[in-house]
């Protein structure tokens, strides 16, 4: 057989076998006779019985949430189908966003953590320019001077070497007055 004519007889066929009414119309529009075809109606996806549906529109009830999944034609289960595909897609996305949250916390934590490590050495570093200072015994103005606090004047408090120079002040003073003893 040819393409043309295995079209045309599946297209027939699917016509043949398929029963849908339209919600909004009536059955005596759509059948052939004037006879009942309750048979029928219980077979499609629709309802066409419409005297039911305006008793419900009149009467709200707790099973009308349900009526709006009835309107819904699924056709070989390919509803759930779409809905477990739906779902694998969110749990997908779900577990991107958590990765992306992870690697988030992970570089703040290194970023912390190297914070934190230059802090230690900055501090090393401060604390072996004083004691190099203190076993030399170097005065506080020349301190003053090297850290270069002299030039900034009046604004020499505001200077991050500032604190330097009056930790290096606390611990020459108790130096000198344990020299004293």
């Amino acid at each position: 057989m040819r393409p043309s004519y295995i079209l045309l007889l599946t297209l027939a066929f699917l016509i043949a076998l398929t029963n849908a009414v339209l919600a909004d119309n009536r059955v005596s529009v759509n059948s052939l006779t004037a006879v009942n075809n309750e048979s029928n109606n219980k077979r499609s996806l629709r309802i066409a019985d419409q005297s039911k549906e305006d008793d419900d529109e009149e009467e709200e009830t707790e099973d009308d949430a349900d009526d709006d999944d009835d309107d819904e034609e699924r056709l070989l289960g390919l509803g759930k189908l779409s809905e477990k595909y739906k779902l694998m897609k969110m749990r997908r996305s779900a577990t991107k966003e958590m990765k992306a949250a992870d690697k988030l916390k992970a570089a703040e934590a290194a970023k912390l953590k190297k914070a934190e490590d230059a802090a230690a050495k900055l501090k090393a570093k401060e604390d072996k320019m004083i004691n190099g200072w203190l076993d030399k015994l170097r005065r506080p103005d020349k301190v003053y001077k090297d850290l270069g606090l002299l030039k900034l004047g009046n604004r020499a408090t505001e200077s991050k070497n500032y604190r330097i120079y009056e930790d290096y002040l606390a611990k020459y003073y108790q130096r000198v007055e344990n020299f004293g003893r």
